[in-house]
């Protein structure tokens, strides 16, 4: 019981540190996606300007300075919703973590991977915490299950008892009295 207590302890506290990185990967994922989506903006603005000055240079129809404030207004909006995902990812990871993210974040590279699939996957469940848990919640419950059929069982007790002594029931002189026996019990139904 104590092993499977401990496993279980385990396993929530890997799942709670499972849910960090996810909560830490998620803020330095949208702050990428943002600077992106700002370089996006920029770029547009840029074409929209030489989109301008084509269409005010009679070189280009009005049609195009359209599409392009379009496209503009479109990548603002593409960039409002990464910023709500963004709020939302660092309001996540304060909640998982108990503070807001710091600055600077960035995700290091990962070492010491398994070289294959299978290999991961099976590193995976040997080493999964609940996994284990549950395994030892099995053998607890079959423990649990023999010692219930152990009642059912036939019971073998070895039985002693010894006396010595002088005047013992009324008797005169000296009197040994030693007594083993074997006994058997069991209950059959």
């Amino acid at each position: 019981r104590l092993d499977g207590a401990l496993y279980t302890l385990l396993a929530t506290t890997e799942t709670l540190a499972l849910n960090a990185v996810e909560a830490y990967i998620d803020v330095v994922r949208h702050l990428e996606l943002l600077y992106i989506a700002r370089k996006n903006i920029q770029r547009h603005r840029e074409i929209l300007g030489q989109i301008r000055e084509r269409v005010e240079g009679g070189k280009a129809p009005a049609s195009d300075r359209t599409q392009i404030e379009e496209r503009v207004i479109a990548a603002e909006a593409v960039e409002v919703e990464i910023q709500k995902a963004y709020q939302d990812s660092v309001s996540k990871f304060r909640n998982v973590v108990g503070k807001a993210p710091g600055r600077n974040l960035r995700i290091p590279p990962i070492g010491n991977l398994p070289k294959s699939l299978n290999e991961l996957v099976l590193s995976s469940v040997t080493n999964n915490y609940q996994i284990k848990a549950a395994d030892k919640a099995i053998s607890e419950a079959a423990y649990a299950r023999e010692v219930a059929r152990s009642g059912q069982m036939p019971k073998l007790f070895l039985e002693g008892s010894a006396s010595v002594g002088a005047d013992r029931s009324g008797s005169r002189g000296s009197e040994n009295d030693l007594f083993v026996g074997l006994k058997l019990t069991w209950n059959l139904f």
